[in-house]
């Protein structure tokens, strides 16, 4: 679940993915909830697309530096990472390749002022990469290591040294892994 100011009225909305699939009639989809004046009030849905097999995390931010909102998604019961390109909110993929990115990550990882993202898939043949923002949201792809699998990552800054580092709790993998930024 990704939370954020969308449409710029101060308040945050929410936006999820459902993967759809056997047992989870209707899904396949990334939405988002505006949120009323209200917030007990009702929440207006915005479809963002219904073919999304496997759909899970999305997160807002500015991917693309023209101050619109955009959303990062990823297909972590499926195969994919794309983005969401606001106001309109049209798809634009950044690795079709990547299978069951099941944890993502959107952050400035290099420092250079720019959203960033990062994946790791969730089998224990999963690919653990980042992707480097140019700040127009077209991304390189670093693979970090394979063989890999993720429940959850977190960017953080484990050893104190200003930059962000990234921590895994394994899926199948059934470990806990910290990668260490070398980048400096």
């Amino acid at each position: 679940m990704g939370i954020g100011d969308v449409n710029g009225d101060g308040r945050p909305e929410i936006a999820a993915g459902a993967k759809g699939g056997l047992g989870f009639d209707g899904g396949e989809w990334f939405a988002y909830w505006e949120q009323p004046e209200n917030a007990r009030g009702s929440w207006r849905k915005h479809l963002l697309s219904d073919r999304q097999p496997g759909a899970s995390n999305i997160l807002p931010g500015d991917l693309d530096g023209d101050a619109q909102v955009d959303f990062l998604a990823s297909r972590g019961h499926g195969v994919g990472l794309l983005w969401f390109r606001g106001p309109d909110f049209k798809a634009i993929e950044i690795d079709e390749k990547i299978v069951g990115p099941h944890s993502l990550i959107l952050e400035d990882l290099d420092g250079d002022g720019d959203l960033d993202a990062a994946a790791c898939g969730r089998f224990e043949t999963g690919v653990v990469a980042w992707y480097e923002n140019d700040g127009k949201a077209n991304f390189t792809k670093h693979v970090i290591d394979v063989n890999q699998g993720s429940y959850d990552m977190r960017a953080v800054d484990m050893d104190g040294d200003g930059d962000l580092d990234f921590l895994i709790a394994g899926h199948w993998s059934a470990n806990v892994v910290w990668y260490e930024n070398l980048a400096k």
